[in-house]
């Protein structure tokens, strides 16, 4: 085993101290590496910078998805590349605000010193951008890093003499002078030279695992810009995400307080997290924050009239309507407005904004990004008010999840026995199977709902059907169902309805 793989397998096999030391050398290994890489592919010091902190950030939450310990070089390499390609093709602004070499440092220099530096600095800065893209990645790994040419090679999965030749053809691009100049500007931005960016990273880690605000309150005192900084939800917390900023952890934990300092250190009150597509305003409400929801909008936050439906007040929902009356219907298939204000309102047991969204003439029947119409959400949300006000409004029982499920096989998964017979009484296909072949009564007995289970036997389900793995209801309730994704977790089959499938069975 390689000396990065002993450290990936010390990290990945400890914990406290010692997992966090491991993964200090693994960050002051490869942070010039992340560095130039980024910088090789965006031409900017800064943002290659914040590239490579998320990369670390990413590889630490998702270590255990690397098989081989050895292969660590390359999987990082691959996170560093897919970071900087989506904010290439997701960024337009990132071109107009890119300051490459400029940022060097002026303190102390006089004034035609710092003309000369910046006026050097976008001497190399151009000469660099115009190298080919494998000759730019070379000539970045080679001076900003250190690497020899032996690791490069193993780094890129090339040969030596390949990367001997990218480097010669880069190095006849820039001619002599300018390669001293090249080594200079990239040395000098070289961040092993400065210990803090491993030691902030690892304390922003530890602080965003153990909620430490005192710690957080620090770190942004010595470096303001953390407060923009995307980071990864760690630790035991409720809500996992990646890619989310501090502004959004503030958020679900309902600290107002972080929240209103983050935000004087100048975070962004709508920064949309990469892995929901969601805004801190999105979080708080998510987990039921409502009063810190209403002071980011108190704040200027730009939230969703489904946001609005869902987690705010139904003045505000109604302001919103009165100004532009198209957002009744909006969200079937905005990127970041996924969910219909009537999806949400219903599915977040919101019977005022359901009622006022159905009189301002919503749709009971449009269908949101992922193809979800609001019964379906009502039923996931478990409101037999709203299941019936829908109902009542026209909204097709018929409808269907992705995966096949109807509301009929969502009531009788969440045990919803008033949801079901209202289900029942609008003539919906008992029978009817979802994408694996499973009925209703097959999702009821999995989720050990006696009652569901009754009901549906009330009304002859078919305790002999049969899903694709030729299963029948009665074999769902003896296997174990830890897995379901309901609060009536059972670790055995229930004595009960076992002797129900099996007396229906045989009348």
């Amino acid at each position: 085993m390689t000396e990065v793989g002993k450290q990936v397998l010390e990290f990945r096999t400890n914990s406290g101290p010692r997992r966090d030391s491991a993964f200090k050398e693994l960050i002051r290994n490869f942070q010039d590496m992340a560095v130039g890489v980024a910088y090789s592919m965006l031409g900017d010091f800064h943002t290659a910078e914040d590239i490579a902190q998320e990369s670390f950030l990413t590889a630490y939450v998702q270590i255990d998805q690397l098989e081989n310990s050895d292969a660590f070089p390359g999987w990082f390499r691959q996170i560093v590349v897919h970071k900087c390609g989506r904010l290439l093709r997701n960024s337009q602004r990132f071109s107009e605000t890119s300051q490459g070499l400029e940022s060097i440092s002026q303190q102390g220099r006089s004034p035609e010193t710092k003309v000369v530096d910046k006026e050097r600095a976008d001497l190399v800065q151009s000469a660099i951008a115009a190298l080919p893209e494998n000759e730019r990645l070379v000539i970045n790994l080679f001076y900003l890093t250190g690497y020899s040419i032996n690791q490069i090679a193993a780094m890129l999965d090339v040969s030596i003499s390949a990367v001997k030749k990218r480097l010669q053809r880069a190095r006849e691009h820039l001619k002599d002078r300018m390669i001293n100049m090249t080594a200079d500007a990239l040395q000098y931005h070289k961040p092993s030279q400065n210990r803090s960016f491993s030691d902030d990273l690892m304390s922003m880690i530890q602080a965003s695992q153990n909620g430490d605000l005192t710690q957080i309150v620090t770190l942004l005192e010595r470096n303001p810009e953390l407060s923009k900084a995307k980071i990864e939800r760690l630790g035991n917390l409720e809500f996992q995400h990646r890619g989310a900023a501090p502004l959004h952890y503030a958020a679900w934990c309902g600290n107002i307080e972080a929240a209103q300092l983050l935000l004087d250190y100048g975070a962004d009150i709508d920064m949309i997290d990469d892995t929901h597509d969601s805004s801190p305003a999105g979080w708080a409400g998510e987990n039921g924050q409502d009063e810190l929801f209403h002071f980011l909008v108190s704040k200027g936050a730009k939230v969703t009239a489904g946001q609005m439906a869902a987690f705010g007040s139904l003045d505000g929902l109604r302001r919103m309507i009165k100004e532009d009356s198209s957002l009744v219907n909006a969200g079937t298939g905005d990127v970041i407005d996924q969910w219909s204000p009537l999806w949400e309102a219903a599915f977040w047991r919101r019977k005022d904004s359901t009622e006022f969204l159905l009189k301002e003439g919503a749709d009971a029947n449009a269908r949101t990004r992922t193809r979800q119409t609001p019964i379906l959400g009502a039923v996931q949300g478990g409101s037999f008010e709203i299941s019936r006000l829908l109902v009542e409004s026209g909204a097709k029982v018929s409808a269907r999840f992705e995966d096949g499920r109807t509301a009929l096989h969502e009531a009788a998964r969440v045990g919803s026995k008033a949801i079901v017979e209202l289900l029942l009484s609008e003539d919906i296909g008992l029978e009817v199977v979802n994408n694996t072949g499973k009925t209703a009564l097959h999702f009821a007995a999995w989720a050990r709902s006696r009652e569901v289970v009754e009901v549906l036997l009330a009304h002859k389900a078919k305790t002999t059907a049969k899903d694709q793995n030729n299963r029948t209801p009665l074999d769902m309730a003896l296997l174990e169902n830890e897995d379901m994704s309901n609060e009536r977790k059972s670790k055995g089959p229930n004595p009960e309805i076992v002797s129900m499938l099996k007396e229906a069975a045989r009348s």
